[in-house]
């Protein structure tokens, strides 16, 4: 079809996606499909099951297929990114990237950048991602993480088998790859501290 002229007369074209009353913008098969009637206000959901259990919570993102999937009451997400904060049942989480804070359960938040950064794992039916005030910025950084907590890893692969340890600092490719548990290591650049899987308080450079 052609349109000729500056379109002013024209009639019965509609401008696409609209919010609700509740100031809810949604797109996507079974996106915001369990709002509880007024109560979630200032949701944007762009993609299939994108946000698909959200009842109450308020003013979360998310855009891409399956992204902040399983939250319910919580706020304050965003969630950009195939399956980005897939299983989050915790607030003011931000992931950006395919699979960025995929399995991040009740902890909250965290901040992860990069596909599968601060992945984690699901269980029982539940992200285990537990910790909060986490920060993973780069492909798979802090990608087992479970309950540890006040992490920065920066980098890709910084921290990537950290699960329980916590204020651990990873800056750099490779940097504390191999630390699980043992948490308040620092290491500063590619491979710093690659191979260390114990010790508390030790810096790598």
């Amino acid at each position: 079809t052609a349109f000729a002229g500056d379109g002013s007369a024209l009639t019965g074209v509609g401008g696409g996606v609209t919010s609700d009353s509740e100031g809810n913008t949604v797109a996507g098969t079974d996106a915001g499909a369990s709002f509880s009637g007024t109560n979630a206000v200032d949701n944007t959901l762009f993609g299939k099951n994108a946000g698909n259990a959200i009842t109450t919570g308020d003013s979360n993102v998310a855009v891409g297929r399956n992204a902040l999937e399983l939250a319910t009451t919580q706020s304050l997400n965003v969630a950009v990114g195939l399956q980005a904060l897939t299983a989050a049942t915790s607030p003011e989480n931000t992931a950006v990237g395919g699979a960025a804070g995929r399995y991040i359960g009740s902890g909250g938040y965290n901040v992860a950048i990069g596909r599968s950064a601060m992945h984690s794992s699901f269980s029982s039916g539940a992200g285990q991602g537990s910790g909060g005030n986490n920060v993973a910025v780069g492909h798979n950084s802090m990608f087992s993480i479970t309950s540890g907590s006040d992490n920065i890893c920066i980098g890709q692969e910084a921290g990537s088998d950290i699960t329980t340890a916590s204020h651990s600092v990873a800056i750099g490719h490779d940097a504390l790859t191999s630390i699980t548990t043992t948490g308040g290591n620092i290491g500063i650049g590619m491979h710093a501290g690659k191979l260390v899987t114990t010790g508390y308080g030790v810096v790598y450079i």
